[in-house]
């Protein structure tokens, strides 16, 4: 029985077996080149960039604005910028993301337990941030 290999699993070199398979190359970079955009460690780093800045340049631009609309409206505002903070911390907790480098064994590196605990804790902080605002 021929079984299809997971998609997202690392690859492997079998014994004897050459590192370069016709036009793919390596099977490292045909891994990268399978890989989703968001898997990717550039992509979820950008996006942490991306939060920062609205998190902190968006509430100063739009204070007087804030301080008149209603709890609902803040509410809203508050995860429109805080969707690319959202999205980070959804894919790190449904999967890995991969930097595109390998270890000495040829094993892509990816982000850490760590890092999915920070992104349990941020989604738990967000929602309880919500729930108190409602209370």
């Amino acid at each position: 029985m021929n079984q299809t290999p997971e998609p997202y699993a690392p690859p492997q070199q079998t014994p004897g077996e050459s590192p370069q398979h016709g036009s793919g190359g390596t099977p490292q970079q045909q891994f990268l080149d399978t890989l989703p955009f968001y898997r990717r460690s550039g992509t979820a780093t950008a996006l942490l960039l991306l939060s920062l800045v609205l998190g902190f340049a968006g509430p100063l631009v739009l204070a007087g604005l804030l301080a008149q609309m209603g709890t609902v409206v803040n509410i809203l505002v508050g995860t429109v910028l805080g969707t690319p903070l959202l999205a980070v911390c959804v894919v790190v907790l449904t999967g890995e993301i991969y930097f595109d480098s390998f270890d000495a064994q040829g094993q892509p590196k990816k982000w850490g337990v760590g890092n999915k605990v920070v992104a349990a804790l941020i989604l738990l902080g967000w929602l309880y941030s919500i729930v108190a605002r409602l209370i």
